[in-house]
């Protein structure tokens, strides 16, 4: 039977030391869209994905974006990508899309159909964060869904045949803003493509520990969720993963939260009581990380996101507090900031989710915190 010091040093010897870099801000911004495309009326055939980034001219402000966290819903890459213009990276990894406005950025993957892809598009750089006034056209990321043709592959669930073939896509305006455009499907239905606005990856702190408690506060905004009566759709899966200053995952655990509700967790009580291993630290990095929640909490597993049907979702934000020594005395007080929006990465992805799923299967019950408690709370000093 593993207890929590035999749990610690297997996961040492295993090497699952998790690197993580928090930055107090950044310069650069980003948007991100969530990207769900329904195949289900193709699983099963062989065809292709389309995905290309290009400027409108040549005066189109510079861009990238980056494509990640790509799963196919039982979908099979078949073969290797046509590739052309400025595109790194390899499916079902990373693809790095810049606007070379010289050449056509696309990449073209030979695909088996399953029944949904879902995919994060990452969009920065200058046209995003810093218009200049002078140039003319944006830029425009698109994706498209082709059959198997021999000669010359054809667009399939979209009415855009005679034009871009895109299914989907998603516009950099003048001004730095983005608009997305889900194209009607072949027979002019409704579109087969889903975006949603908004990361599902959140980061904070908490500190001082031994001093007193801080407290998470968590909302469904309700941007996953498309029926609005007479049941709401969008429910989330609040997926919660608490590391240790040097590095550990000492607790994970999931709840379930429905649009427009209010849940909350106690660090101390809820994320640091029961923990992988000996001892409650005095500071901790939270990770909070949205995916596709059911109908019912089983339905949420920590170990899992961005598997089967537990995908990321957008519509999750929360507030945290902690404490903080004041200046001139010896007195600590509580502050209360938002959680930091991050990009996700898939290595990331992978790491914390295999972390958690062997948290789940050899900590012998240590390291599942608890699940959240209905409603919100404030900070006390013991």
């Amino acid at each position: 039977m593993c207890n929590r010091l035999f749990s610690r040093s297997s996961i040492a010897a295993l090497g699952l030391v998790f690197l993580a870099a928090l930055a107090a801000g950044s310069a650069t911004a980003a948007v991100t869209y969530q990207v769900t495309i329904d195949t289900s009326s193709v699983s099963g055939t062989a065809g292709n994905l389309d995905f290309q980034f290009n400027p409108g001219n040549a005066s189109s402000q510079a861009a990238t974006v980056t494509l990640s966290n790509f799963n196919g819903g039982g979908g099979v890459v078949t073969g290797p990508p046509q590739v052309s213009g400025n595109v790194t990276g390899t499916l079902p990894g990373n693809l790095v899309f810049a606007n070379n406005p010289s050449a056509l950025n696309e990449y073209f993957q030979p695909f088996t159909y399953g029944s949904q892809i879902s995919f994060t598009v990452t969009l920065m750089g200058p046209a995003i964060d810093s218009p200049d006034g002078l140039a003319t056209a944006g830029s425009t990321f698109g994706v498209g869904l082709y059959d198997n043709s021999f000669l010359i592959p054809q667009p399939i669930l979209t009415n855009q045949g005679a034009g871009s073939g895109f299914a989907g896509q998603i516009d950099i305006n003048l001004n730095g803003s983005t608009t997305a455009t889900a194209f009607p499907n072949a027979n002019n239905g409704p579109s087969v493509v889903t975006f949603t606005l908004g990361s599902p990856y959140f980061v904070r702190y908490a500190s001082n520990l031994n001093l007193g408690d801080s407290v998470i506060d968590i909302t469904n905004t309700g941007a996953s969720s498309t029926t609005a009566l007479p049941i709401q759709n969008g429910n989330l899966c609040v997926n919660v993963y608490a590391f240790s200053p040097d590095e550990q995952l000492v607790s994970c655990c999931s709840c379930l939260l429905t649009p427009d509700g209010l849940v909350s967790l106690s660090v101390k009580n809820d994320l640091i009581s029961n923990t992988l291993t000996p001892g409650m630290p005095t500071s901790i990095v939270v990770k909070l990380l949205a995916s596709n929640g059911g109908t019912a909490f089983s339905s949420c597993n920590a170990g899992t996101v961005g598997t089967g049907t537990n995908l990321l979702a957008s519509g999750l934000a929360a507030w945290g507090t902690t404490l903080h020594a004041l200046p001139g005395n010896a007195a600590y007080g509580v502050s209360e900031t938002p959680f930091v929006a991050a990009t996700l990465s898939g290595a990331e992805l992978a790491r914390i989710t295999t972390l958690c799923s062997l948290i789940q299967s050899n900590g012998s019950g240590y390291g599942i915190c608890k699940v959240c408690r209905l409603g919100g709370q404030g900070a006390s000093k013991q």
